[in-house]
């Protein structure tokens, strides 16, 4: 069963390394990502 997983200012550190553990725990998890910023160079990371 999957899991739906919203993560709240994602592009700061602490929401990029809980995007970083939810998406390396199962593949089957959905996660959204929301902030009010865009920073290009943390997508990719």
């Amino acid at each position: 069963m999957s899991k739906k997983i919203v993560i709240t200012g994602g592009i700061g550190y602490i929401g990029t390394e809980l995007c970083k553990i939810y998406s390396g725990i199962s593949w089957n998890n959905e996660i959204l990502v929301i902030d009010n910023r865009f920073a290009s160079e943390r997508v990719n990371q």
